[in-house]
């Protein structure tokens, strides 16, 4: 669908492009054909960008919207988090990233705000997580993108292990990650 309608963009630029060579040349209904098939093909190519953008999110940071609770959660065992391992856990129906470095965990969201990528089966690369899916890379720390093609930073949470536990919540205002 991205390729139709890039090949539509290109196709209607080249049509009006004629359609301004046709009416400098004086060759006004030429001109107007080309204007209108162009215009045509730029009207089905907005149709199809609208199509990506509300039906496939195409472009969309994939994790705006989700809530977190103010209060610390328990999510995940610490026993089941081995060090340096990406975990997924769950926290109401939304998959959390779990990351151990040493006593202390990280969480963000799990889903790539870029393309919905699951972090929990990317890789560690010096205190981020790569997305397996198109190598966007998140810093633990705050979520800001280190490596694109995201845009977007990943929501990430406050954990701590509290009494044989992994918890997490919504963090404080100012510790989000920087837009």
């Amino acid at each position: 669908m991205g390729l139709l309608h890039g090949v539509l963009n290109i196709g209607a630029t080249a049509l009006f492009a004629t359609s301004l060579l046709l009416q400098r040349k004086k060759a006004r209904a030429g001109g107007r054909v080309a204007a209108a098939l162009g215009y045509a093909l730029m009207t089905y190519s907005a149709h199809l960008g609208g199509k990506m953008v509300y039906k496939h999110r195409v472009g969309v940071d994939r994790t705006d919207g989700l809530v977190f609770p103010e209060d610390f959660t328990p999510v995940l065992r610490a026993s089941e988090l081995a060090d340096d391992q990406p975990t997924r856990a769950m926290l109401d129906g939304v998959p959390i990233l779990l990351v151990r470095r040493g006593q202390r965990p990280f969480a963000m969201v799990e889903t790539c705000s870029h393309f919905s990528g699951p972090l929990s089966e990317g890789k560690l690369v010096d205190g981020s997580i790569e997305c397996p899916y198109h190598a966007s890379r998140f810093a633990l720390e705050d979520g800001h993108v280190i490596n694109g093609p995201a845009v977007h930073p990943q929501p990430c949470l406050e954990a701590r292990i509290r009494e044989g536990q992994i918890e997490v919540r919504k963090p404080p205002l100012g510790k989000q990650a920087p837009a």
